[in-house]
């Protein structure tokens, strides 16, 4: 199933598709419902009302609604944590001329940062150089703290797709990360959430990105250095994960900054950014 957040009239509300048909949950739920207004409530009772929405959508026939796409915003609007691997893919690692780690660099996003799927990425006036970073993102369902790596796949809820665009002055000017990481409307997600029953393992899903000129961006989910597994027992370690909460796995060769000469985003540009098998962005940049 795919799970996405949109905007209606008188607020944000869940919808589910079926096929090429978006489903109003605020239809499928009871009255009032607050969950099917809010994608973290939701995931949280997933366990039980996945297979109530499920038999529901099932039998509905062709009755579903087409979602806007300019309608769409972050399948999680406010998650409460936001946790990036960087420089997962060794290649991404050697192009940036750095040490390939020995155990997950783990860096903080703000919810601030984040648009929708075909929302504007909005660059900083004040430095140019802004760089793209297209990554499979995790959506944590049941969650928990000092999860096993042979539990692991069962904390995740499922799929979705972001880019963690970075401005590379600010994120390389010292050791912390956090000022490059977090400019505010900078970080686009979605344009849904695929769940686990859906694609149960995404290792041989293909990241990539584009701009106008073609392919930027290339690499498999399987080639990542630390595994999605390992990647929430080590968070699991220091912070309860909970339902919401998402993981940015790393991007793959071929940013901006690796290039002769650097390709920044630029105003104008149009960046796709997409994980086979789960969807893809498609995003206008702009000057703050």
């Amino acid at each position: 199933m795919r799970l996405g957040t949109v905007m209606g009239d008188t607020g944000p509300f869940v919808v589910a598709s079926v096929g090429d048909l978006w489903y109003d949950l605020r239809r499928i739920l009871p009255a009032g419902d607050g969950r099917a207004c809010d994608m973290k409530a939701l995931i949280a009772a997933w366990p039980e009302l996945g297979p109530q929405v499920a038999e529901t959508l099932a039998s509905s026939g062709p009755q579903g609604v087409q979602a806007r796409p300019e309608a769409l915003l972050p399948p999680v609007r406010e998650p409460r944590r936001i946790l990036c691997i960087g420089r997962n893919y060794a290649a991404h690692a050697i192009e940036q001329h750095a040490v390939v780690p020995k155990a997950p660099e783990i860096f903080l996003k703000l919810p601030s940062t984040l648009v929708g799927p075909y929302d504007d990425i909005v660059l900083p006036r004040e430095v140019p150089e802004v760089d793209y970073e297209a990554e499979l993102v995790v959506v944590i369902g049941r969650g928990g703290r000092r999860i096993a790596r042979e539990q692991a796949m069962d904390a995740v809820f499922g799929w979705t797709v972001g880019n963690d665009v970075s401005v590379r002055p600010l994120q390389h000017r010292g050791t912390q990360w956090t000022p490059g990481k977090n400019f505010d409307r900078s970080a686009p997600l979605g344009p849904y959430i695929v769940t686990r029953d859906e694609l149960p393992d995404p290792r041989d899903c293909r990241v990539h990105s584009e701009l106008a000129e073609g392919a930027m961006q290339t690499g498999y989910v399987r080639t990542m250095l630390f595994d999605i597994p390992t990647l929430i027992e080590d968070i699991s370690l220091f912070t309860t994960l909970e339902p919401g909460d998402l993981i940015f796995t790393g991007t793959p060769p071929g940013v901006g900054e690796a290039r002769t000469p650097p390709r920044w985003l630029r105003p104008g540009d149009v960046l796709v950014s997409a994980v086979e098998g789960v969807g893809a962005l498609k995003n206008r940049c702009v000057v703050d």
